[in-house]
């Protein structure tokens, strides 16, 4: 279900909207996790998701599926990350310090919804996605750290080339993950 209101008709507008909620949204979910607020992030993103599902997305079970990938992936990432000592946190999980924070869960949210919107651009540039990935990511994490809600582990060099491998890595495999979604949906449709 998808309603097209005024502000969505126009594309450019949408991913415009898209991007800054993004960019809003992100930092929102760090500047809490650095204030200690570790469920505000979290909920924020679900409503963010919320009213992307509804404003925007063309397709909100796809979505709903992509999200919950980028979800899972950045759940065992970060919670390797932070077991491995590559990052460390400064709010932790309240159910486990060696899982990823909420806050940082709620920045996933926010980033799955950019897929198919604001980031769709690099969907079939499999090497500007890498690169994308590997520099974007690493950015988000030093942006992290700089803002007081998180740290590189105690050798902050390994931590920044561990991350930037795994994001070049990551970030094209939720094109890989979006598009098998894409083909899954086309073939129900013609069922």
């Amino acid at each position: 279900m998808s309603f097209n209101l005024p502000i969505v008709k126009a594309p450019a507008i949408a991913v415009i909207v898209n991007g800054i909620t993004f960019y809003v949204g992100w930092f929102i979910c760090i500047q809490s996790g650095a204030d200690g607020y570790k469920y505000f992030g979290l909920l924020f993103s679900l409503c963010v998701l919320i009213a992307h599902l509804i404003i925007f997305s063309t397709s909100p079970l796809k979505e709903t599926k992509l999200v919950a990938a980028v979800i899972f992936l950045g759940l065992i990432i970060d919670s390797l990350f932070i077991n491995f000592d590559i990052l460390r946190v400064s709010t932790p999980n309240p159910i486990s310090d060696r899982l990823t924070p909420l806050w940082i869960i709620g920045g996933y949210i926010i980033f799955g919804t950019t897929i198919n919107h604001c980031l769709t651009w690099l969907s079939d540039r499999k090497f500007l996605s890498c690169i994308f990935g590997a520099i974007g990511g690493l950015a988000s994490y030093y942006a992290g750290v700089r803002l007081g809600a998180a740290d590189f582990g105690p050798r902050p060099i390994l931590s920044a080339i561990v991350i930037f491998v795994v994001w070049g890595i990551l970030f094209p495999s939720i094109y890989v993950i979006n598009n098998a979604l894409d083909s899954n949906n086309q073939k129900l449709q013609n069922n």
